[in-house]
């Protein structure tokens, strides 16, 4: 069972009333194992995304020939394996280690994670094109665009 709780002056609180419903379930005086992730922002979720559309839209197109790079989920999975965020998945029949783009879904990845994930994609652009999608003035200039 997950429980999504707030730090506070004086522990940690259920937060909200689902989240408090969910940890009534449990007996007062029990011992249980936390695993603490920090809870992903759908706002900056949603800002990647925001980003990666601007980013393919102002890729060069001779770039985009070349890496056939067409759409956000290509560009999302070519960034994945750029900045080495795969899982590695052997082909039983041929032996290969075979590298698969890790998901960005919210419970695979908290949001320290993937703030690194951004900021890691946001260098790729900046080494290849000299602009990065995610800083707010290359924002403001590719959105001019």
């Amino acid at each position: 069972m997950r429980i999504a709780v707030r730090k506070t002056h004086f522990g940690y609180i259920p937060q909200d009333e689902y989240n408090e419903e969910l940890s009534e379930k449990h007996n007062e005086g029990d011992c249980y194992l936390a695993t603490f992730k920090k809870q992903r922002n759908p706002g900056f979720h949603r800002l990647f995304f925001f980003g990666l559309n601007l980013a393919l839209k102002n890729m060069p197109e001779d770039y985009q020939e070349r890496t056939r790079i067409f759409t956000v989920e290509h560009l999302r999975k070519s960034l994945m394996l750029t900045t080495g965020r795969v899982n590695r998945v052997i082909n039983m029949k041929t032996h290969e280690v075979v590298e698969e783009p890790q998901s960005i879904a919210f419970d695979n990845m908290d949001e320290l994670e993937f703030q690194d994930l951004v900021k890691d994609c946001g260098y790729v652009f900046d080494k290849l094109f000299g602009w990065n999608p995610w800083h707010k003035d290359d924002r403001i200039k590719l959105n001019k665009k």
